[in-house]
């Protein structure tokens, strides 16, 4: 029996986001296949996840929608196949709102058809 890894390397980064007296400090994607290997562009693929860590007590939203952030100020969200935009916005307890638009890149999808 074969194991393959249910997420390709390639659908994946994960984002730590650092804020600091709500102005974005440092704004860090890593690739998954390595988690320190440092990504120099901020993107994803259609169909990918992202993992975000947030100031504690943060809100967040992702294309509009609310996401749940844990206790330690940490977040996944995940990209459809068919996602063309990814918004961040957040609030950080007594700052401003902030928000970030992160590069989606598209990816061609092989699709198996059944017959029968």
């Amino acid at each position: 029996m074969t194991v393959t890894n249910p997420f390709p390397k390639v659908l994946i980064m994960i984002i730590l986001m650092t804020l600091s007296s709500g102005l974005l400090a440092d704004v860090s994607f890593y690739s998954l296949k390595n988690s320190t290997e440092r990504l120099a562009k901020p993107e994803i693929s259609q169909g990918g996840a992202l993992l975000l860590r947030v100031p504690k007590g943060s809100q967040l939203w992702f294309n509009d929608k609310p996401i749940f952030v844990d206790a330690e100020g940490q977040a996944l969200v995940a990209l459809g196949r068919d996602a063309t935009q990814a918004q961040l916005r957040w609030i950080a307890p007594s700052s401003p709102e902030k928000e970030q638009q992160i590069p989606v890149l598209k990816r061609h999808f092989a699709i198996e058809r059944v017959n029968g």
